[in-house]
């Protein structure tokens, strides 16, 4: 008989934590400190860390299409920063995309010390270069209240396709470049370079769903590598290239598609090399 009234209590007590777990939909809030500007919250499948008033957001899977709890902890003074991995689980203003296709080109060229037909045939054919970026990380912040002013942060990879003219390659001695004719069962010479890619960019989010974009890029070249096909095969580390890389980056965008143009004041070679360009690309950031 003494077990009935310690069951009942047990009962109400089931019923009052059900119910107030529905209120609070599903979010967990730990407060740390007296002020209530400090704390820890687990919401949707993420974490999210307040300090101070800025809110440091990390999510491991989709966001949840339910709305927030009433109980939020987000205050006036709150600024959103995002950490994750763009593709899978990005807030509406990163403006960042997973990939960005387009094309690259070698612009502002002068062949120094070299004739007419020798800077021909190792110059590139800049139609058929392609350029592919995949970003691999972001880090998302509002710098303002409303999210006017946001700053993107990535990492990732850039691989660039130059193809060659008149099925020659390219050697490099005695700091010159110089045509090598292929041989007559190789074909379709082409250089690719792959960097490590650093965009840093300030977004400007006129309304709702548009957006404007300027910022850096950071490059870092990884490997640069002279390919060949029939029979394919491939020769790296040969090509005199500048292995750092510094360029501005501009964007305008609608939702989550953008077109986006890339520049690099460095010159592309090496400074022994007597020939100047610049990298130049331009494309469509392309979520999945």
């Amino acid at each position: 008989m003494k077990r009935i009234p310690l069951l009942a209590i047990l009962l109400c007590l089931t019923v009052s934590l059900s119910a107030q777990e529905r209120t609070e939909a599903n979010s967990q809030v730990i407060n740390i400190g007296n002020d209530g500007e400090n704390s820890i919250s687990a919401e949707d499948g993420g974490l999210s860390l307040m300090l101070n008033g800025y809110e440091f957001l990390i999510r491991g899977d989709k966001q949840s299409s339910s709305k927030p709890s009433s109980k939020s902890v987000y205050t006036t003074r709150s600024r959103r920063v995002h950490f994750g991995i763009v593709g899978i689980n990005a807030p509406n203003y990163n403006h960042l995309a997973a990939v960005e296709l387009g094309g690259n080109y070698l612009v502002g060229t002068d062949y120094v010390g070299y004739s007419g037909e020798e800077a021909n045939l190792i110059g590139f054919i800049n139609h058929k270069s392609i350029c592919l970026t995949t970003n691999i990380f972001t880090l998302n912040a509002s710098i303002t209240r409303n999210r006017l002013l946001t700053f993107d942060l990535g990492f990732g990879i850039t691989a660039e396709n130059y193809s060659l003219n008149n099925d020659v390659s390219l050697e490099y001695a005695d700091g010159k470049l110089q045509p090598v004719a292929l041989d007559p069962t190789t074909k379709k010479s082409k250089l690719r370079t792959t960097y490590m890619h650093i965009p840093a960019i300030f977004n400007l989010n006129i309304a709702r769903n548009f957006f404007v974009g300027v910022g850096v890029n950071f490059d870092v070249l990884l490997c640069s590598t002279l390919e060949y096909k029939k029979p394919r095969h491939s020769i790296e580390g040969t090509m005199p290239l500048n292995p750092i890389q510094v360029g501005i980056t501009g964007r305008i965008g609608w939702k989550r598609l953008y077109a986006f143009v890339n520049y690099s004041p460095m010159n592309f070679y090496k400074s022994e090399v007597n020939i100047k360009g610049h990298r130049l690309s331009a494309g469509a950031g392309i979520w999945f």
